[in-house]
């Protein structure tokens, strides 16, 4: 190394013990990355083992670990992004039934009700394979009118597709179905009209809205939307089957967003509303434990109550929710800082975790996010 002979400087840098630590320090990182391929940015492969390097160049170098994991340990922070920079999610399924128990189901459902399905949920459950397109869109037809079969009115939405979304890598990853508007576009022929009888079909796509019969069809311009996601243009959908008389709304979707959507709209919508739920076994969640730590403190309850009433996060209230991630990630801390938490909950386990196991530090949400709030608790 450049210097090795001029220990004779006077800068404690410069001089050999400290070099040669240097050194050390340096050719270990190496090895462990040589030896065990070990990607530092990937947290399932490296956590460990590079957490305990830390400590000991952190201790060299005179450091404070809890200076050092008040930075993000990647380009990204691992308890909200996976190696490969995708989203890391959570199930949601969890917290819907973890709600759903604080109700007992419906025994009847009024008599004029109108049903809301999600229109992609439905397509993508389809199978037919060895189909014409016109055969898919009867057959979407087919299950929609029994899906249906006890309301009078049928409304079906779709997502609105943009080509610059925030949605678009979620959609990559799940796969985007085509064609929808080839199906609307049958639905509104006369011979699949003929099959409605004296349902009403309500079809929610693009920005438009049609309402279709058996003897005509017409767009709603009332209900003509640029919302780009189906789960809150059905709340939409639903408020105009209430005023237009129905007694009753049924909201067809095994989705929690959509479940969420109903609990906070409810008392807007002038009839009962219901939601017809899947009931699929799902591992447990993070969210369920969020959940079940807001119902037992008001003072979170009134933080999540101001949480998106204004566009702007006020820093007291980026701070209660900093002390409510604390709590998230150990019932019985006293701290509220969230990089305090972070650093505590690494002493408490010696290093022993997954960067994924520890909260986001401060930084991650004032600087990586516009809506801290958003990108911390939406994973949790």
């Amino acid at each position: 190394m450049v210097g090795r002979g001029m220990s004779h400087f006077s800068h404690p840098d410069l001089q050999m013990p400290r070099i040669t630590r240097d050194e050390a320090d340096v050719q270990s990182i190496v090895k462990l990355l040589e030896d065990d391929w070990t990607n530092p940015f990937d947290p399932m492969k490296a956590d460990r083992k590079l957490f305990a390097h830390m400590v000991l160049v952190a201790e060299s170098r005179h450091l404070q670990m809890s200076d050092v994991l008040s930075h993000s340990l990647g380009p990204l922070p691992w308890a909200l992004a996976n190696g490969d920079g995708t989203l890391r999610k959570t199930n949601k399924a969890v917290l819907a039934r973890g709600l759903e128990k604080q109700v007992l189901p419906a025994e009847t459902i009024p008599g004029l009700s109108a049903t809301i399905l999600d229109g992609m949920s439905l397509v993508q459950k389809m199978k037919g394979n060895d189909q014409t397109f016109s055969q898919r869109a009867a057959s979407a037809l087919t299950q929609i009118l029994h899906e249906g079969a006890r309301s009078q009115r049928i409304d079906v939405v779709f997502d609105v597709y943009q080509e610059d979304s925030i949605k678009n890598a979620e959609r990559a990853n799940r796969g985007c179905t085509t064609g929808i508007q080839f199906l609307v576009a049958e639905w509104k022929t006369p011979k699949l009209r003929d099959r409605l009888n004296d349902k009403q079909l309500y079809v929610a796509s693009e920005e438009s809205c049609l309402h279709i019969t058996k003897d005509q069809w017409a767009e709603v311009a009332s209900l003509q939307s640029n919302q780009e996601e189906a789960d809150t243009r059905m709340i939409l959908n639903a408020a105009h089957a209430a005023e237009e008389g129905y007694s009753a709304v049924v909201v067809t979707a095994d989705d929690t967003d959509v479940l969420l959507l109903c609990l906070a709209f409810y008392a807007d919508i002038s009839c009962p509303l219901f939601q017809n739920c899947g009931t699929k076994n799902r591992v447990r969640s993070w969210k369920l434990r969020a959940l079940k730590l807001i119902m037992r403190s008001e003072h979170f309850q009134e933080v999540f109550r101001k949480l998106g009433q204004s566009g702007e996060l006020s820093m007291d209230l980026f701070k209660k929710l900093q002390a409510f991630t604390c709590k998230l990630y150990t019932a019985s801390t006293t701290t509220e800082d969230i990089n305090t938490a972070h650093h505590q909950l690494f002493c408490i386990q010696c290093g022993e975790l997954e960067s994924s196991q520890l909260p986001p530090c401060e930084s991650s949400g004032t600087s990586a996010y516009p809506k801290p709030s958003r990108a911390w608790l939406g994973q949790k």
